[in-house]
């Protein structure tokens, strides 16, 4: 069409930005939030009535609760993971059949557990089977149950446990790079293939530790964050002691690896 007359009558925007001059940083833009795996149809629709209320909606909303509960917040779950146990609770509704039998909560418990693999935070079967009361044994047959619809699960490495370990030690920021650097060079040379990751990550942190001069954490301690027996610590101790000159790196605050003794 043709365009006879224009008037500009206001150049600003027809809504009000709160968030500048409110502490809460509340922002209520016009142009919708992003995609919400919490909700049935994603939240990009609008529905007077509530929307779905089929089972797939109850259960995405059990577990809603189950991720926000209060009691939950032991686990320090940030919101990339959070986000991703919903995706993956979401793309389940298309298997659900496969899922007989299986309680929402034990199913719920495997999700998490297998969003914490995606985002490369290692976590503890038993962590959360504290927080949600379900049994380890039922947990895990949910966790195997849904593992095989997504296969492609990274694997949590030595260097990624090793930096956890130190953050829940609360480590100083330059032993947590001694340590880092230790399994770095555990892995490169190949000295203990075949171990436990997570034991390899707690043998250089107890190396490090052994050679700090500041606050030094025990070997309970590191078994303890680790989850791997002392003994088994110190038989990695031993089977790395001959190359401790090759992995452990020199720097301020750490002595000489001659020092450290077998």
């Amino acid at each position: 069409g043709l365009v006879l007359e224009r008037n500009l009558i206001d150049t600003t925007a027809e809504y009000r930005i709160f968030s500048e001059g409110n502490s809460s940083g509340s922002d209520p833009r016009r142009v919708g939030g992003i995609y919400n795996y919490r909700l049935a149809d994603g939240g990009l629709s609008l529905d007077i009535d509530g929307g779905r209320n089929d089972e797939f909606s109850k259960n995405l909303k059990k577990m809603n609760m189950r991720l926000n509960d209060p009691e939950d917040r032991s686990l320090s779950l940030n919101t990339q993971i959070i986000s991703k146990a919903e995706e993956l609770f979401y793309t389940l509704d298309k298997e659900k059949k496969s899922f007989k039998g299986r309680s929402v909560d034990s199913l719920a418990a495997a999700v998490i557990w297998i969003a914490c693999k995606h985002c490369m935070y290692p976590m503890k079967p038993q962590q959360l089977s504290d927080v949600t009361n379900i049994p380890i044994r039922d947990m895990a047959k949910s966790y195997h149950l849904v593992k095989k619809y997504f296969p492609c699960l990274p694997s949590v490495d030595a260097v990624t446990y090793c930096e956890n370990f130190a953050n829940g030690l609360g480590m100083s920021e330059k032993l947590r790079s001694y340590t880092l650097s230790c399994t770095s060079n555990i892995l490169e040379k190949r000295l203990v293939e075949g171990r436990n990751p997570r034991t390899i990550a707690a043998t250089a942190i107890y190396m490090i530790n052994m050679l700090s001069k500041e606050d030094k954490k025990s070997l309970k301690e590191i078994s303890n964050i680790s989850d791997i027996a002392e003994n088994t610590i110190k038989t990695c101790y031993r089977e790395l002691f001959d190359h401790r000159n090759e992995i452990i790196p020199k720097g301020d605050g750490i002595s000489s690896p001659d020092s450290l003794t077998k």
